[in-house]
């Protein structure tokens, strides 16, 4: 029981730096509008550069609440196949979080690919922005009932 409470309290810690990573990420959204020239072109490199690196923490981030789930429902009793679904709203928020954050990382290379190959990108733009607000909204709220959760774990 202790390694699984390990796990999910490493779970929660990195999930806490992803939320954070993805609202560091989000800030280009008013930067983008607001910056000039060399300036601008920096942060836009910065934003690339990061951004393509997320999604392997997420894949971390995502692999440790598996894995915390396993561990947790082996432990009760419970079949492989079961401890790996989500049992609560806080994992159902997890899977729609990092569903939609594969969506927007796709829609993000997907611009940059546009704009090398001088095609037209502002509808993916578009797209890339409205899905960064809905990753932040349900980070906040997966958060947030995370939080409660692991109050109900300890």
């Amino acid at each position: 029981m202790q390694i699984s409470l390990l796990i999910m309290i490493a779970h929660a810690i990195s999930a806490l730096g992803m939320l954070g990573l993805c609202f560091f990420q989000y800030k280009w959204k008013e930067k983008g509008k607001i910056l000039k020239g060399n300036e601008r072109k920096n942060h836009l490199e910065r934003h690339e550069k990061i951004g393509k690196r997320t999604i392997y923490a997420l894949a971390i981030v995502v692999l440790l609440a598996i894995i915390g789930n396993l561990t947790m429902g082996l432990y009760a009793g419970n079949s492989f196949f079961t401890s790996i679904l989500p049992r609560s709203p806080h994992g159902v928020f997890g899977f729609i979080g990092a569903g939609l954050f594969y969506y927007g990382w796709k829609l993000g290379i997907k611009i940059q690919q546009q704009r090398n190959n001088n095609e037209k990108w502002a509808t993916t733009k578009i797209k890339h922005g409205r899905a960064a607000d809905l990753i932040i909204i349900i980070g906040c709220i997966h958060a947030f009932l995370g939080f409660l959760q692991l109050l109900k774990i300890i």
